[in-house]
């Protein structure tokens, strides 16, 4: 349960982080931002299993 909650804890920032950037950048580095998350959670989940 607790992987469950950290992974929950993952999505809430990633997702609080898309829309913080929506909201203040460019098209460009919200693509730069997306490709950096996106790897983060990768790196985050490969960690986690």
């Amino acid at each position: 349960m607790n992987n469950f909650l950290f992974y929950v804890l993952i999505l809430l920032a990633v997702v609080t982080g898309v829309i913080i950037v929506k909201k203040v950048t460019s098209c460009l580095f919200k693509l730069l931002v997306a490709v950096v998350v996106i790897a983060l959670v990768a790196w985050l989940y490969s960690m986690g299993r």
